[in-house]
């Protein structure tokens, strides 16, 4: 029974090992603020074109990052008060304030 006990152990141990070693490779020493960049760069292009209509998906296009992470920034832009939305619940522009 002890010897049963003791082999499942060892077998856990070294799944456990393969397993860690893995992510030997994974991972950084560094964090890069891409967050504040892309705020930044679409804070930039709202201040450079006043008067135009901008959507979600040029964004998305141009910057070439997910469409929640966009999303995500426009609603800081909104919170911060830098951009205006208008539209309906299907397609919204968003302009600066």
């Amino acid at each position: 029974m002890f010897s049963q006990i003791f082999k499942r152990n060892e077998v856990e141990l070294r799944m456990n090992k393969k397993l860690i070693e893995k992510f030997e490779n994974i991972g950084s020493l560094e964090v890069s603020l891409v967050n504040n960049d892309t705020y930044e760069t679409m804070k930039e292009v709202f201040e450079n074109k006043p008067q135009v209509y901008f959507k979600q998906i040029d964004f998305v296009r141009i910057l070439s990052r997910s469409n929640p992470f966009i999303n995500h920034q426009l609603h800081k832009l909104l919170d911060n008060g830098v951009v205006v939305r208008e539209g309906s619940k299907k397609q919204y522009f968003y302009r600066l304030k």
